[in-house]
């Protein structure tokens, strides 16, 4: 079949969400269909298929009356992209666009229908008069925005236009603007990036417990942070003025679009909006003069490159020159210096800045002087990298004059995952206020002297007492715990599933009890079979599905208790979210018993896990995909699925058993050594 240039290509993944289905139904509909499209483009393992035909063959067979909207416009502005380019730079004719709608709706209306001859002048010369009116000169200077516009870009504008009208009440372009946008976008600049909307509103509620008129960001990203601090909580920004800056230009005039279309109409012009291009460490002229109220950034983190040569004499190491490896505590006294006397700044860093010892000298400074306030451990996997752990850092520039406060806030509320945020809010006020009571293992104002040794050590858990205040009680309900745990593990005969020795082979490769001689599928065919679906991420967890949980992490508590052992288990309970890291898969239950699938994927990986062939903090699909499954028929796939499941739930006892009783051992023996405890007579 003949695929034009430049036509529109989809994957499976993008049919199926086409059509509103799984991607199994895609691959039946291949397998089943003989005028089915034929791919135009891809892979053996990834086709790519005609939108055009596809759309057709849907329409014909009533899989669709029409390609949803908003997919059109997700189409159009993939076919914008250039592998040269920034990710970001579609969305930015397109938010202008939505600006446009939003601040000057008749003006589209007289554009709208003219020939497109006349439009591609025409509709780029009212941007740019719109850019310099609402963003000033220098805001439409950063947009970048071209003087002709292109039949897609054309295309594109009209599809926004009715793709805005579509949203009802409230501010359509706005609406439109953030279902376009949302979270990837800060992804766009740097790997591992991308803040999720909880970890944004965390920090930009801290920002604004002093109440700040002036906002800025120094890696601004596509403005996620700025937005969730100026935010008035119904999603209109009322901060004074925000600053920002971004080292790719593309992503700061998204961070700029997406400001002006959360500001109220009723804002004087230009908008106090003041992003710039360009690395704040090295290109700091970009934006001169910021002296804002408060700070708040996610800077790039562990780069080597980050100036420490040409920077060396630079007057913002007021703490010290930061070591080559300690570029976060660079942008750190960066953020100090951008900041009014008094002002707050919220890092969001990696946790092992708090104990990299080359940047012993400058927390020792930082810590002396008054500047650093708060470290507090978040839990794993709250954003990217899911596998580092990260710390929030909150720093106050010191009021000349004014004593430095002689302790320091150290939290760790990594093991409170559900409701982390109100812990971190608790814990600042409290030690703001002056009336923050030490949480045994969660929280401590921790005297700045005590912090001042050889390592100066940040990490909240090194500092935290463990403690409880009732130390014997806590520990004799472990103690009861563990019994019961204990109990139902033993006798191992009645635990453990019952087995004999396996059927040797005949010659024609069929075994003696008649089974099969194992011959077995990859989960990649059974993937494009159709009997197996791979969720993708952000979809919900339902009963019968086969989560794959990242190493060392915990399951969705369906399979039957607590701990991370079990490599593989079927959730059994209501839909819930995917655990942070997992993988899930959606077997058709008339070809493949859930019980049998998860049993024989947790080998396979467990194998390739040791093997070191997998990767040991992550579960990627190419590890799930290669995972060899048996082919049996359902009868005898049934037969396994049983005692997968008691294996699972035997190991997951177990486990939660040897962690209960080392816990409960380590508990005992503190309590000997600080006093908290004493032996029976």
């Amino acid at each position: 079949m003949s695929d034009p240039a430049g036509a529109a290509r989809v994957s499976a993944v993008e049919i199926a969400r086409l059509a509103g289905v799984g991607r199994a139904a895609v691959s039946n509909w291949r397998r089943r269909h003989p005028d089915f499209p034929r791919p135009v483009g891809g892979s053996e393992t990834s086709p790519a298929f005609s939108l055009t035909e596809v759309e057709a063959w849907l329409r014909a067979q009533g899989k669709i009356a029409e390609v949803p909207l908003r997919e059109r416009v997700r189409q159009q502005l993939e076919r914008l992209r250039h592998p040269a380019d920034s990710p970001a730079a579609p969305l930015v004719p397109a938010l202008a666009l939505l600006l446009l709608l939003q601040r000057d709706p008749d003006r589209w209306q007289s554009l709208a229908p003219r020939p497109d001859q006349e439009l591609a002048t025409d509709l780029p010369a009212a941007l740019g008069l719109l850019a310099v009116r609402t963003l000033g000169p220098d805001g439409a200077r950063l947009l970048r925005l071209p003087a002709l516009y292109g039949s897609t870009q054309l295309g594109l504008a009209r599809l926004l236009a009715e793709y805005a009208a579509d949203f009802p009440g409230g501010d359509g372009p706005q609406a439109a603007a953030t279902e376009l946008t949302g979270g990837p976008a800060d992804s766009a600049h740097r790997p591992g990036a991308a803040l999720s909307a909880e970890v944004a509103a965390l920090m930009g509620r801290l920002a604004r417990t002093d109440a700040p008129d002036s906002l800025y960001d120094p890696a601004c990203g596509g403005g996620t942070l700025l937005l969730a601090a100026g935010s008035d909580g119904r999603g209109d920004v009322h901060c004074g003025s925000c600053h920002g800056q971004e080292a790719d230009p593309d992503l700061a005039a998204v961070a700029l679009l997406r400001l002006a279309l959360r500001c109220p109409l009723g804002v004087p012009l230009p908008l106090p909006l003041h992003l710039a291009a360009g690395d704040a460490l090295r290109a700091e002229a970009a934006l001169p003069g910021v002296h804002a109220d408060a700070v708040l950034s996610r800077p790039p983190y562990n780069e080597r490159n980050w100036g420490a040569d040409e920077l060396a004499y630079d007057p913002r190491w007021e703490y010290g020159l930061p070591a080559r490896a300690d570029s976060e505590l660079a942008w750190a006294q960066h953020c100090l210096a951008r900041v009014r006397p008094g002002g707050l700044v919220v890092l969001l860093l990696p946790g092992a800045v708090a104990a990299r010892r080359s940047g012993r000298r400058v927390r020792a400074d930082l810590l002396r002087r008054g500047a650093l306030r708060a470290v507090l451990a978040l839990p794993t996997g709250v954003a990217a990298p899911a596998a580092v752990p990260l710390h929030l850092w909150l720093l106050r520039r010191p009021v000349p004059g004014e004593p430095a406060p002689l302790r320091v806030l150290l939290a760790d509320v990594s093991g409170s995952p559900e409701d982390y945020p109100e812990a971190v809010l608790d814990a600042w006020q409290g030690y703001e206020s002056g009336r923050l009571p030490d949480l045994p293992g969660v929280h401590r104002a921790v005297p700045v002297i005590d912090l001042l040794d050889d390592a100066v050590d940040l990490t909240p858990a090194r500092h935290l007492p463990q403690r409880p205040a009732d130390a014997h009680g806590l520990l004799t309900a472990q103690q009861q715990r563990l019994a019961a745990l204990l109990a139902q593990l033993a006798p191992p005969a009645a635990a453990l599933p019952g087995h004999r020795p396996g059927d040797r082979s005949d010659g024609d490769g069929t075994a003696a009890g008649g089974e099969l001689n194992r011959s077995a599928s990859t989960v990649g065919e059974l993937l494009r079979g159709g009997g197996l679906e791979l969720l993708g991420e952000g979809e919900p967890v339902r009963a019968g599905d086969v989560v794959l949980p990242a190493p060392g992490g915990a399951g969705t508590g369906g399979g039957g208790g607590g701990g991370g052992s079990v490599a593989a288990e079927v959730h059994a309970g209501p839909p819930v979210p995917a655990p942070r890291g997992a993988q899930v898969l959606r077997p058709d239950p008339a070809v493949l018993d859930p019980w049998f699938l998860a049993g024989f994927l947790g080998v396979a990986l467990r194998a390739e896990r040791s093997g070191g062939t997998g990767s040991g903090t992550t579960l990627s699909r190419r590890d799930v995909r290669r995972a060899r499954v048996p082919r049996l028929l359902p009868a005898e796939q049934r037969r396994y699925a049983a005692p997968f499941r008691q294996l699972a739930l035997f190991e997951r006892g177990l486990a939660e058993a040897a962690a209960l009783g080392e816990q409960l051992a380590q508990g005992i023996a503190a309590g000997f050594a600080d006093g908290s405890l004493r032996p029976e007579e």
